[in-house]
């Protein structure tokens, strides 16, 4: 990959790692849910106590207007548990089906008809990790070169290919690159 595209898509990645964590923080006072009608279902992703919660409810699509686009905020006091959660048996009609596995969750809704509504909790660190994980890669490469180049100088071998320089100073033999000009006055005196 062209190293100034690596480099944009880890700043951008950063920016996004910086508003992830700002969502975090934020959901822990303050809910927010962006709402919309898709065809026969509506669908909605909210920010909830640290988590992100993406939502399709096909049995209250018809209470909804049919271009329906919201977006609500209101403060965490107001919030009324996802009963979704922590309900494991069988109402008639309705059979729910849940599975969760480190913060993580997916539960749908069942009638003998059809599923009426599934629900996907992601946690904001799960996806604060993912997003950071491009420019802690550009680090590290950064870091790992940084460090290559210093040991290769400080062994008097060639920046560039790692050839062995003890015997021509002046240029790499095998590669043609011309030897870094001496920093300190120690290298100086050793010419």
């Amino acid at each position: 990959m062209n190293l100034r595209v690596f480099n944009v898509l880890a700043a951008v990645s950063l920016m996004l790692w910086v508003a992830t964590l700002a969502l975090w923080v934020w959901s822990e006072w303050w809910t927010d849910r962006l709402s919309w009608r898709h065809n026969e279902s509506v669908r909605s992703v909210a920010s909830v106590r640290g988590d992100i919660v993406i939502d399709i409810n096909v049995e209250n699509a018809s209470m909804a207007p049919a271009s329906y686009f919201g977006l609500e905020q209101y403060p965490r006091d107001d919030l009324q548990p996802i009963q979704l959660r922590w309900c494991s048996y069988p109402v008639a009609p309705y059979t729910f089906d849940i599975r969760n596995w480190g913060g993580f969750w997916w539960s749908a809704v069942r009638t003998p008809a059809a599923i009426q509504g599934v629900e996907l909790v992601v946690p904001h660190w799960s996806l604060a990790v993912a997003i950071v994980s491009l420019p802690l890669t550009r680090t590290t490469l950064w870091l790992k070169r940084r460090v290559l180049a210093r040991w290769r100088r400080n062994s008097n071998l060639c920046p560039t290919c790692g050839y062995d320089l003890r015997a021509t100073p002046d240029r790499c033999p095998e590669c043609g690159t011309p030897a870094a000009p001496p920093t300190t006055n120690a290298e100086l005196a050793a010419r």
